[in-house]
């Protein structure tokens, strides 16, 4: 039982979902998140190369729109800079310096991705 809740565990903080903590009128509330768009946009882009690389497309491609969503939200040349190494499950992903949409789906067809 503990391994499960373990693994669930990051399962959830690999989305960043918190846990779930009960209101005083029994409903379930999320508490606030501490990853950012941004750190969450590098780890769904690295997430989608990684899989991609491993041979799970399907993985790859609901990583990459994921991914996608998240560089619309980018505004300024600071919220799109990554230049980040990131290792997924063995797999050593290098981040471009500037992550963007156009930059994202350059790289996502260039890796086999067809989003």
């Amino acid at each position: 039982m503990f391994k499960r809740r373990v693994f669930l565990s990051g399962v959830a903080a690999l989305f960043g979902i918190s846990k779930a903590a009960k209101s005083a009128h029994g409903g379930v509330r999320k508490e606030l998140d501490p990853m950012s768009s941004q750190e969450k946009r590098n780890r769904f882009f690295a997430l989608a190369i990684a899989h991609q690389q491993q041979g799970e497309k399907e993985k790859a491609v609901s990583y990459a729109r994921a991914c996608l969503e998240l560089c619309k939200l980018d505004k300024t040349m600071g919220d799109v800079a990554a230049g980040q190494v990131l290792h997924i499950g063995g797999i050593t992903v290098c981040l471009p310096d500037y992550l963007h949409e156009c930059t994202a789906l350059r790289r996502f067809k260039a890796a086999g991705i067809n989003v």
